[in-house]
C-alpha cells in the first residue's frame, strides 16, 4: 500500500487514558513526482478510490467490532482512524496495528478509471428508480452485491474501485447503467472499450 504524510497523534483524556489518532493519505507516492505528473495523478485518484471502497466496504464491519473507535473517510484521499488504545498499547503500536490491516484490507484493490463522464451530471441523472433496473437503487444494491464502489469525481471522471477479479468478469450490469445514462446524456459512449471490458 503506497502512501505517505501520514500521522499519528497521542493524548490523554481527563481520566488520564490514551487516545489516538491515526490518519493516513492514501494518495501519496512514496517517490514524491512533481504535482502535475500522471503517476502523480494516477495515485491521486486511485487513492480517493480506495479511501471511498474503505467507507463502504470495510469501514462498517470495523465499526462494528470496535464501537469505541472511529473510522472516517475524508473528501478524497485520506482516512482516520482514532479512539482509545488498548492496554498496554502504544501509540505506535497502534499505528502499525491499524497499518498491516488496511495494508492487508486493501491488498487485492484495483482502481479503474473510466474516463471523464462528466461525473456530477451523470450522477444525478440516474433516477432512484428505475422499471428496468437502472435506477440509482438498483446500482447500490450491485455496489453492495459485489463489493465494488462506483466514485462520481469532481474533476468529472468516475472510478470503479474492487477486487480486480470482479472488475473484469461481475461488473456488466454496473458498467451498462454507467454507460445508458452517459449516452442519453451526451448521444457518444466515452472509453467503450472500457466501459464493456471488451478488446
Amino acid at each position: 500500500m503506497e502512501a505517505s504524510d501520514d500521522y499519528v497523534h497521542a493524548v490523554k483524556n481527563a481520566k488520564g487514558k490514551e487516545t489516538c489518532s491515526f490518519s493516513l493519505n492514501l494518495g501519496k507516492t512514496q517517490h514524491s513526482p512533481a504535482p502535475s505528473s500522471p503517476q502523480t495523478r494516477h495515485h491521486t485518484v486511485s487513492g480517493e478510490g480506495r479511501a471511498r471502497w474503505l467507507e463502504d466496504h470495510w469501514f462498517p464491519a470495523r465499526r462494528r467490532k470496535n464501537p469505541s473507535l472511529r473510522f472516517s473517510a475524508g473528501e478524497s484521499n485520506g482516512i482516520r482512524i482514532e479512539g482509545p488504545v488498548t492496554p498496554g498499547e502504544t501509540a505506535s503500536d497502534f499505528e502499525m496495528r491499524w497499518k498491516r490491516q488496511l495494508s492487508s484490507a486493501l491488498k487485492k484493490i484495483e482502481t479503474e478509471d473510466l474516463g471523464n463522464m462528466n461525473a456530477t451530471t451523470l450522477r444525478d441523472s440516474i433516477p432512484e428508480e428505475d422499471p428496468e433496473g437502472r435506477g440509482a437503487r438498483d446500482l447500490r444494491d450491485l455496489e453492495r452485491r459485489l463489493s465494488v464502489t462506483v466514485v462520481f469525481c469532481e474533476n468529472g471522471h468516475v472510478l470503479l474501485v474492487g477486487q480486480e477479479a470482479k472488475l473484469q468478469k461481475k461488473c456488466f450490469e454496473i458498467r451498462n447503467i454507467l454507460s445508458h445514462y452517459h449516452w442519453r446524456l451526451s448521444g457518444t459512449d466515452v472509453a467503450f472499450k472500457n466501459m464493456t471490458g471488451t478488446k
